[in-house]
């Protein structure tokens, strides 16, 4: 269907494909697509996502990209792009909005990235999560001065240890306008101290994931005391984390985040009397709507009534 209707459309502003899991697409036919695609100054935004993109097809786009100097947003996410990112991520001057969600990227591949964005100095928002980073985050970190305006940044499930967090945390002088910041599924653990010692660098944070990330009482209680640094945050998600008494630290300091109108705490460890103290610190003190069920692990999720 592409492929017929493309002639009927020379210079198109938007190009939307979403593919499907549980669908198998023809190699040829997903060239054969792409062959057909129109790159010119027009086109303004770029999703190709889940439709088994080859390597073939990506280095066709990267070679391409040149005549669309006005493409602001590229989304590639769920293809098996592998090594051919390399290329890709060397010609993206004008892109704003980049999203390479689950492509197989690997370390190489995020040190590449890394050393490329000097190019993409104007980056607003890059999401490069489901990927097995490791060790190339670090390279990465090290080139996120280069990216200034960046507001949205999503790490997760990148195989981010302590280590890595550290160096994406430190870098938060460089990215002060970030807004957005997903590092969930990640081994953090300590690594989090430094997020608390550097949150007051990005004093516009509105959103903070850290579900699932190995954080402790002394973690929790580390951040709870720096929510006075991100004092526009409105959501924050600490699923997935044995916070024991840490909850009883982070109730004390709800009051440093008057915007914060979503809570998530599912499997922390919570006590009891915790969740009694919490419910009554955010329903006196803060008027937020409360739903929950109490358990050794249980759900506890806060949304403010609009």
């Amino acid at each position: 269907v592409v492929k017929n209707v493309s002639p009927f459309i020379p210079h198109p502003r938007n190009i939307e494909i979403n593919g499907s899991i549980d669908t198998s697409y023809d190699a040829g036919l997903i060239e054969s697509m792409v062959a057909n695609i129109h790159f010119s100054d027009n086109l303004h935004s770029l999703e190709l996502n889940d439709i088994n993109l080859t390597s073939t097809c990506v280095n066709k786009i990267a070679s391409l990209l040149h005549q669309a100097g006005n493409l602001h947003e590229l989304d590639l996410s769920w293809n098996p792009l592998y090594s051919s990112v390399n290329d890709l991520v060397e010609n993206l001057d004008h892109v704003t909005v980049l999203r390479l969600r689950g492509v197989n990227m690997g370390e190489k591949e995020a040190a590449v990235l890394g050393a490329s964005l000097a190019c993409i100095n104007g980056l607003q928002e890059l999401d490069i999560s489901h990927n097995a980073l490791g060790h190339g985050i670090i390279e990465l970190a090290n080139h996120l001065d280069c990216v200034p305006f960046l507001r949205e940044m999503n790490l997760q499930n990148t195989e981010t240890g302590e280590q890595e967090a550290t160096a994406v945390f430190r870098c938060f002088p460089n990215i002060s306008q970030l807004q957005s910041l997903d590092i969930s599924c990640n081994p953090l653990g300590y690594g989090i101290i430094e997020l608390a010692k550097h949150l007051n660098f990005v004093t516009g944070l509105k959103r903070l994931n850290l579900r699932d990330t190995q954080m402790g009482e002394e973690e929790v209680s580390a951040l709870a005391c720096a929510l006075k640094d991100a004092p526009e945050l409105y959501k924050l998600d600490l699923s997935g984390n044995p916070l024991g008494r840490g909850i009883s630290v982070l109730i004390q300091h709800l009051s440093s985040v008057p915007q914060l109108v979503g809570l998530v705490l599912f499997g922390v460890e919570m006590t009891k009397s915790e969740a009694e103290e919490l419910c009554t610190a955010c329903g006196t003190d803060r008027g937020l709507a409360t739903d929950y069920h109490v358990s050794v692990l249980f759900l506890l999720t806060f949304i403010c009534p609009l």
